[in-house]
């Protein structure tokens, strides 16, 4: 018997090793979480210096740093300032899109089903996750790549329609109410719901953030309805008739 209780011995070993080889690779390679923002920004300063303001709930992980690479991952929306440094890379993910960098600053998000970019200085390559398409900006430029399509598209656009938040404002420029409603969910963490005439209805203009109810009691006003409350996080908007 000796024999094959030396052979079920020898695959228990190796069952284990494999096992703890799996465990030990998922545990490295995974992403490390290290920055997270609630009802406000949290800058996250990064060890190459460069520096990340994180969009209240939003989160940043790190992936992989090396003297060479520096790849991370955001769930939400940040500024990014990069430091220069043309021996190293330093790119970022969303679920649909990819950037890298050299040294640059630029505002990235991805809620509303949508990754979109704003180049404010230097230039990079977005690339779509979905299709490998890629597209390169220069200062000014923006590009959005849709869950639905995933192909980017370029345009040129007004700063402070992507650094808004960066001084506790919205600023819309013909955007539809669901697109609006998208940024407002993300900010705030909430949900909103509305029939789908109001949704795809357009606005221009802008709001301070300041408070929730203020937001929505300003938009109350505009589009001539009102808001109620459904649960903790959820929200109603229905026309008035």
């Amino acid at each position: 018997l000796f024999p094959s209780v030396h052979r079920y011995a020898v695959a228990a070993v190796l069952l284990i090793a494999a096992f703890a080889g799996i465990f030990f690779y998922q545990d490295f390679t995974s992403p490390n979480l290290i920055g997270e923002s609630s009802a406000s920004t949290e800058i996250v300063r990064l060890p190459d210096g460069s520096e990340v303001t994180l969009r209240s709930y939003s989160k940043l992980f790190e992936v992989s740093s090396s003297e060479t690479k520096a790849s991370y991952i955001l769930d939400g929306e940040a500024y990014f300032k990069v430091t220069t440094n043309p021996n190293r890379t330093f790119s970022v993910s969303t679920d649909q899109a990819e950037v890298q960098v050299l040294g640059t600053r630029f505002v990235l998000s991805d809620w509303g089903g949508t990754s979109t970019i704003y180049l404010e200085e230097g230039r990079i390559e977005y690339t779509s996750l979905d299709n490998q398409q890629s597209v390169e900006l220069v200062t000014g430029q923006t590009s959005s790549i849709k869950k639905s399509t995933g192909v980017p598209e370029v345009t040129t656009v007004s700063e402070n329609i992507y650094t808004d938040w960066l001084v506790n404002q919205l600023v819309f420029q013909n955007d539809s109410v669901a697109i609006i409603f998208a940024e407002l969910e993300h900010h705030f963490n909430i949900n909103i719901q509305a029939q789908p005439n109001i949704l795809q209805e357009n606005l221009s203009g802008s709001v301070q953030l300041d408070s929730l109810n203020s937001v929505l009691g300003n938009l109350e006003l505009v589009l001539g309805g009102s808001f109620e409350q459904t649960g903790p996080n959820s929200y109603v908007f229905s026309a008035n008739e």
